[in-house]
């Protein structure tokens, strides 16, 4: 399967995009979506969970932020449920991936958006790592380096996995999946305070500057745009189709679910005009999906052929 998935990023090449949240007209902050951020008071909660949350929970608090919006935005039709994926590979499942909150239509289980975090990506690798006797420095190491890429290859595997179970309710060869997935981002900043000191020597106490570590948490949103022939050059990877995946970035305060919950509309409602100014292209040599084989696949490895 390794050799599969490699001979998949040779012919998948893939850019990334970054663009204002401004510049999304899709996602305007109407009277109606901030009423329901205001009369919601499980969101409101949520967020401040969250902006008070240890680093070693944020992960777990942005999860509950996320389904709070979700539940917030009163979208008739919409079901979010923790779910398990597979990307497909050649017309079969390949590798399992890790779990995510997956929003999806009620009637049609077609999917609309995903998230995940680092927590379940990390664990996933972790897990098939000691499961192939690695040691735990070594999946330590390995899960540092994956966070320190431009996109973790598991993030663009969600995003086609979500394609692949749009196409099949809609096979349309001239149809283009506009697919979303939602990571949350922590970043230790150092916070400067002004604190006084007493002092027995004068009248007025000293003023002295400290500084603090604070976390911020940020959501990003992943937006690709997957034809109907990138989707083929998988089933078929034998054959030519002419075909590229991009993704787009954005980042979602999370001090403003308003617009966390408007990025969730415009998901549900199939908003294509989400590209902005280019950000990072890739090599098509590269091999973002390579390492998918030890990080999310639940089977083992393949044992080496007995010469003859």
């Amino acid at each position: 399967m390794a050799r599969e998935l490699q001979r998949l990023a040779l012919c998948a090449p893939y850019s990334s995009r970054t663009a204002p949240l401004d510049s999304f007209t899709g996602e305007r902050i109407t009277d109606d979506i901030k009423r329901q951020i205001d009369e919601n008071t499980q969101l409101l909660g949520a967020v401040w969970d969250l902006e008070h949350a240890q680093a070693i929970s944020r992960d777990q608090q942005t999860r509950q932020l996320v389904k709070s919006t979700a539940d917030a935005a009163k979208i008739q039709q919409q079901d979010v449920i923790e779910r398990i994926l597979y990307f497909e590979y050649a017309k079969r499942p390949v590798a399992r991936l890790p779990p995510l909150i997956l929003a999806r239509h009620q009637t049609t289980k077609v999917p609309i958006w995903a998230y995940i975090d680092r927590t379940w990506t990390s664990a996933a690798r972790r897990e098939r790592f000691t499961a192939g006797k690695k040691s735990w420095s070594f999946a330590t190491k390995n899960i540092k380096a994956k966070q320190e890429l431009a996109i973790d290859p598991v993030y663009i595997a969600i995003l086609i996995t979500l394609a692949q179970l749009r196409r099949r309710h809609d096979p349309q060869e001239s149809k283009i999946h506009c697919v979303t997935l939602f990571v949350p981002e922590h970043e230790s900043i150092l916070k400067s305070t002004t604190a006084q000191l007493k002092s027995d020597t004068t009248i007025e106490p000293r003023k002295c500057q400290r500084l603090s570590k604070q976390t911020v948490t940020k959501l990003v949103q992943y937006t690709a745009n997957i034809p109907h022939a990138y989707l083929q050059k998988l089933e078929e990877p034998y054959k030519f189709y002419n075909a590229t995946l991009q993704v787009e970035k954005r980042t979602l305060p999370t001090n403003e679910p308003a617009k966390i919950l408007a990025a969730m509309k415009t998901a549900f409602h199939g908003i294509d005009e989400c590209w902005g100014s280019p950000l990072l292209a890739y090599n098509s040599k590269r091999k973002p999906l390579g390492e998918l084989d030890l990080n999310t696949e639940d089977q083992k490895r393949e044992t080496k052929r007995k010469k003859v």
